[in-house]
């Protein structure tokens, strides 16, 4: 079931509603910026649970397609560039025999840290303020060294394991 946020609207046909009247009280400088504006809508925001697996065959589902989010600490986008940089295990020398290990390799490797970006975002809705949700995951949402050292990590922490 899709987590369910909504955004504020506003409409010069409607009126302003209250809880624009309440943002307008708070932040007069953004509201020269909406006033300029002829219409501006209310519209939920969605995010929803990673799909269950994001490859089939030879094929990955990357970004949005695999795992929606809402924008509120800006890592969507962010998080369909590292999916897209988990590709490069796919070597010049792969052979299309193997594509569909490496691709569960990919996913194996994003899974943990799209869904620790999920939470945090998911968190980060109503408990902080935009300043605060930059500066609290700033080294975890910056700090992405790519697949390859994010496959080393992995694979350490696995021999710890065994």
């Amino acid at each position: 079931m899709p987590k369910r946020h909504w955004a504020i609207s506003l409409s010069r046909t409607g009126g302003i509603p209250a809880p624009v009247r309440t943002i307008r009280r708070l932040y007069t400088r953004p509201m020269a910026v909406l006033d300029a504006a002829t219409e501006v809508k209310v519209w939920e925001l969605q995010d929803l649970e990673a799909l269950p697996t994001w490859t089939r065959g030879r094929a990955m589902l990357i970004g949005d397609a695999a795992h929606a989010m809402t924008p509120m600490q800006g890592q969507g986008a962010n998080m369909s560039i590292e999916d897209a940089e988990s590709l490069r295990l796919l070597t010049p020398n792969t052979r299309r025999e193997d594509v569909q290990d490496i691709l569960k390799v990919a996913e194996s490797v994003r899974r943990p840290r799209l869904t620790q970006v999920l939470a945090e975002t998911r968190k980060s809705h109503s408990t902080l303020g935009l300043a605060e949700r930059v500066v609290k995951n700033l080294e975890f949402n910056c700090g992405y060294r790519g697949v390859h050292e994010a496959l080393k990590i992995q694979q350490r922490e696995g021999e710890g394991k065994a």
